[in-house]
Order: C-alpha cells, then sequence, then structure tokens
C-alpha cells in the first residue's frame, strides 16, 4: 500500500521554527504564492531555501495562485519558475498558475504529485523493508488518531515495536531510522536532554512549540523569561500530559 500524508504548513512567522519537523527526505513539497501579491511571491525565497537546507534535491512545485486576477499571471510566473529551476540542491519539477475554484487546475496538480510519487516508488525499488515495520507505522497512526500517546520515552518506543516482533537492538535502529525517513515519527538525536524521547504526534509537538509564541498571559514572560511554577499556565495538563 501507498500512504500519502499531506501537511499544511501555517503560514504566519511564529510557526517558521516548527516547519523542520516536517522537512524529510521522503516527501514533496508544493510552495503557494499569490500572483497577485508581490509580498507572498517574495516569500517563495524564504521556502525555497529552507528546503533545500534539510532535505537534499527537494521534489517541489510552484503553484501561483489568482490567476484569474493576475493580469500577467504567467509572465509572473515564468519569472519564478526561473529563478530556481537551474539550482542543483533542489528540484523544481514543475510550476502551476491555479484559481483554487477550478477544478480543472487542481487535478492537474494532482497530476503533477502522481508523478513524482510515481518516481519516488521506482526510487524503492529493489528495496527490502520488514512488513513489520509497516505495522509500527500503522500502530503510530491509530495512536495519533486515539491522542492517547503524542510522546513515548525510548524504553517505551522499544515495547511498541517489540509487539510488532522487532526485537534486537540492530532491528530497532533499522526501524527507528525508517519511520523517521516517511515522517512517521520524530526524535531530537543531538539534542542529549531530548533524545531519550519519540515523538509519535508531530502535530502536537508543533502545538507545545507554538504555546510559547502565541501564550498571552500578562503574569507569565514579561521579562522574557518564565519559570516552573508558570508551565501549568503555559502547557495546561488536559491538553499536554505530564
Amino acid at each position: 500500500d501507498l500512504w500519502l500524508s499531506f501537511w499544511d504548513f501555517a503560514g504566519q512567522a511564529v510557526y517558521y521554527p516548527t516547519h523542520q519537523f516536517f522537512l524529510v527526505d521522503n516527501s514533496a513539497f508544493i510552495i503557494v504564492f499569490d500572483l497577485t501579491e508581490y509580498t507572498s511571491i517574495a516569500r517563495v525565497a524564504y521556502w525555497v531555501e529552507t528546503v533545500a537546507s534539510k532535505v537534499k534535491r527537494a521534489s517541489i512545485i510552484l503553484v501561483g495562485t489568482h490567476k484569474d486576477k493576475a493580469a500577467n499571471a504567467d509572465e509572473v510566473l515564468d519569472q519564478v519558475h526561473k529563478m530556481y529551476v537551474n539550482r542543483r540542491d533542489v528540484r523544481v519539477v514543475a510550476s502551476l498558475s491555479v484559481k483554487a475554484t477550478n477544478m480543472a487546475d487542481v487535478k492537474q496538480l494532482g497530476v503533477q504529485l502522481r508523478g513524482i510519487a510515481s518516481s519516488r516508488m521506482k526510487d524503492w525499488i529493489g528495496q527490502r523493508f520488514p512488513r513489520k515495520f509497516n505495522f509500527v507505522a500503522s500502530m503510530i497512526r491509530e495512536e495519533n488518531n486515539s491522542s492517547r500517546h503524542p510522546v513515548v520515552s525510548s524504553s517505551e518506543f522499544k515495547g511498541m515495536v517489540g509487539s510488532c516482533g522487532i526485537k534486537t537492538q540492530e532491528e530497532i535502529q533499522k526501524c527507528t531510522l525508517y519511520l523517521q525517513f516517511v515522517g512517521s515519527i520524530f526524535k531530537f538525536s543531538t539534542l542529549k536532554r531530548l533524545s531519550d524521547l519519540v515523538f509519535l504526534n508531530q502535530q502536537w509537538l508543533v502545538r507545545v512549540m507554538s504555546r510559547l509564541v502565541t501564550f498571552s498571559g500578562d503574569a507569565v514572560m514579561s521579562e522574557g523569561m518564565f519559570y516552573t511554577v508558570d508551565i501549568p499556565s503555559i502547557w495546561p495538563a488536559r491538553f499536554f500530559p505530564r
């Protein structure tokens, strides 16, 4: 089976630090911008650079919206396309101008996505992964749907994969790398204090971080700092388990 997960990145600047969690190798990226707004067009550079910094030879589709309202939509799209088409660190596989209410335009985007997916499938031909790795991925999806365990310790994660028949340390390491590659889990491997945690629900992790920049409590962080006693106010226990 082929599973595709679609993530709509928040465009507000306060969410930018969280985007890195979703920039994984086995992905295609759709960069959407408004053909009628210069500021929106200018932000394309940020998104291309962000993707390029995290994913080697990423596949990108540039999508310019509001083509029915832009007097020179094709010209603008062509200019944006030429800025990136010859880069070696990313692959701009297509550039489209669309009207969101025009289903023909939406279907054309679908054609491009299917083309990328088919190409990626060819990259996987010849590689073998144990079926039980997919059993673990399915278990994680069920956990996310139930919202029971958005984050677990390494020992708890070993118990999860162990229930699917993955017992040896070598198998656990391979399964962990596989799940990270396909975007099922996230680990802060380079941060010692967080390296023991496995995040099963990356959207939950985004919510944790976004609370730091969106929380509006008057008594908290009045001087750019918060204290241990402030934690229940920033991250209420009913949404963020201890």
